[in-house]
């Protein structure tokens, strides 16, 4: 029986928020750690800076993560750049798309967006690979490897078709959801406001729509 997107956001008990301080100081002075705190609501909160000791009763630890992201810009790549790049993941993101009625230029926009196409890539909160699947998330979806391109892309696109079908085929809140969560989204029945999705979404399309023109 295949899991719906509905209760893959139930089950992640996910309403992402990023307090991390990307947007605000230089990266030279960001913590390396981030901390992964639950509320007994469910809620999940990623930060760069530990609570104070008086707010530690409020939130239960989950992670820390202190690798630090593998992501290199693809911008200013030539075009010869560019399908070099992807090229070697072109064949698995057309099989997967198709499987599951997916756009696989939306896929390889999300895949270029998300990690530049580095297979290897961990993003500060513990985001793996070409899609960057939580772990919890790669769990739930099957994923044995998040390292592994198949393993990886497969995942991946499974899930974002499942977000398209929750959100009635609308590109920008299966998007929306993918980044933020899909508890988000409906909380906020629409794009949540939050700066990094919002950016987000963008990035993606702008990369989907210059495919397009291709």
């Amino acid at each position: 029986m295949n899991t719906t997107a509905s209760q893959i956001g139930k089950k992640i008990s996910l309403r992402l928020i990023l307090i991390t301080l990307s947007s605000l100081l230089p990266v030279s002075l960001l913590a390396n750690e981030t901390y992964v705190y639950k509320e007994k609501d469910g809620t999940i909160w990623f930060t760069n800076i530990e609570p104070k000791s008086r707010d530690k009763n409020k939130f239960t630890l989950v992670n820390v993560y202190n690798r630090q992201g593998t992501y290199k810009s693809c911008y200013g790549l030539s075009l010869h750049e560019q399908r070099q790049r992807t090229r070697p993941y072109d064949r698995i993101i057309d099989i997967y798309a198709k499987q599951h009625d997916v756009s696989p230029l939306l896929i390889k926009s999300i895949i270029w967006t998300e990690s530049c196409f580095d297979q290897h890539a961990v993003s500060r909160v513990g985001a793996q690979g070409l899609m960057q699947l939580m772990p919890r998330t790669a769990k739930i979806l099957g994923v044995r490897n998040s390292f592994d391109p198949i393993d990886n892309i497969q995942g991946g696109t499974r899930y974002f078709s499942q977000l398209l079908k929750a959100f009635d085929q609308d590109k920008k809140l299966a998007l929306a959801a993918y980044n933020a969560g899909p508890t988000a989204v409906k909380k906020y029945k629409g794009i949540p406001p939050y700066a990094e999705t919002q950016k987000y979404v963008k990035r993606v399309l702008k990369k989907y729509n210059h495919y397009l023109r291709q």
